[in-house]
């Protein structure tokens, strides 16, 4: 990063390669939409773009990035509410693939998605870090504007949560 805020341009091309992917990841996990998660991760990158000059050296890059991809989906979903065509897509490759395995796992994934949706976002953004990008509850902490203690302490209410809005769907299967 710090390469990137001296002007090296090819530098930001390459945090790009080596995040882009995981940042997507979380970007769909707190969207929900294929396309509205591929433009925040090109915003994000924009961002991080025109912020170069005010980034910390010796700030862990990771967790900067993540504040402000969860900022702008934030924003997104303020804006625009959750979008449902990624929804409908996986609905139709289910349906028409016909297998009663794909459809099982696409009700199960749609499933834990409602369910997530329906979490108070700082529990939700918490767990996304915990268990889909794999963060450590310190940086969940820097990303959430918390301390570690708080993001565990997030962590773990969504689980609970989480566990008690898919009970009854669970137990009725």
């Amino acid at each position: 990063m710090r390469r990137v805020a001296g002007g090296d341009n090819t530098a930001l091309a390459v945090l790009f390669d080596r995040h882009k992917s995981r940042l997507f990841a979380f970007l769909y996990h707190l969207v929900g939409d294929r396309a509205a998660a591929e433009d925040l991760v090109s915003e994000t990158f924009l961002r991080v773009y025109r912020a170069r000059t005010c980034y910390r050296a010796g700030t862990a890059f990771t967790p900067w990035l993540l504040t402000i991809a969860r900022n702008l989906a934030l924003g997104e979903l303020r804006h625009r509410g959750v979008v449902h065509r990624a929804r409908q897509r996986l609905a139709e490759d289910a349906a028409s693939n016909g297998s009663e395995r794909a459809a099982e796992r696409f009700e199960i994934s749609e499933q834990v998605r409602a369910a997530l949706a329906r979490l108070p976002e700082e529990q939700r953004s918490a767990l996304v870090l915990k268990e889909y990008q794999q963060l450590e509850y310190r940086e969940i902490g820097q990303v959430l504007g918390c301390s570690e203690a708080a993001a565990r302490a997030r962590t773990y209410r969504a689980r609970v949560a989480l566990r008690e809005l898919l009970r009854g769907w669970w137990e009725a299967r």
